[in-house]
This record gives C-alpha cells, sequence and structure tokens, in this order.
C-alpha cells in the first residue's frame, strides 16, 4: 500500500464524526431488531404454548430462534463493517486508529504503531 498525505485536522474529525454517525444509526437499528423481535419470540413462544403439539412446537421455536440469532448476527457484521469504512487510518501503515490509537493520534498527529504522521 503506497503512503498516502497525511490528515488534516477537519479531515481527521469529519472521520470521527462519520464513525459517530454510522455508530449512532447502526447502533439504533441493531437494538430495535434484536430487542424487538427478541419480544417478537417470546409472544410467539407464549402462543406456541398454548397452541402447538410439542413435537412442532420445538421445530417452530427452534427455527424462530436460529432466524433470531442469524439476523442478530448479520446486523451486527453490516455494523462492525461499516464503522470499519469510516474509520481513520495510519496513512503510513494503514493501522486502524480506534480508541487508545485514536486519542494518541490526536494528541501527538502520529500513529502509535509506526509513528507515522497522521495527522498535519
Amino acid at each position: 500500500m503506497p503512503p498516502r498525505l497525511p490528515y488534516t485536522r477537519e479531515e481527521f474529525q469529519a472521520h470521527r464524526d462519520a464513525v459517530r454517525a454510522v455508530e449512532r444509526r447502526e447502533g439504533r437499528l441493531l437494538v430495535v431488531a434484536s430487542v424487538g423481535l427478541g419480544f417478537a419470540q417470546l409472544a410467539l413462544l407464549a402462543w406456541a404454548d398454548a397452541h402447538l403439539a410439542h413435537p412442532a412446537r420445538l421445530r417452530l421455536e427452534g427455527g424462530v430462534f436460529i432466524g433470531y440469532l442469524v439476523l442478530v448476527a448479520v446486523l451486527l457484521w453490516r455494523f462492525q463493517t461499516r464503522i470499519r469504512a469510516v474509520r481513520p487510518t495510519c496513512p503510513a501503515c494503514g493501522a486502524m486508529l480506534e480508541g487508545v490509537s485514536e486519542r494518541i493520534a490526536i494528541a501527538s498527529g502520529r500513529c502509535d504503531a509506526c509513528g507515522g504522521q497522521v495527522i498535519a
């Protein structure tokens, strides 16, 4: 990967703002879907207990639970992928700047992994 030019403070801040926007939007979707579908699953289980025989109930409950897990896994993958797409990286080594690495880059202007100039 060829080295890129360092970020300006404004560009770096724009990446941080984009990360927060994605976290807020995708996090909200993840919470609403997982909690909402979790409660819907509980309602379905109550209905199935009252109306279905044991083998049919187990097949329905198992299928719904597996579907719920797959949906939550896909939403988590989507959340991580979209954050990775907007998170700033070191122009020199390509390291993802998140958490402590991001704060070090803001304070010093350098990457904590390679020492390269991140912010000009």
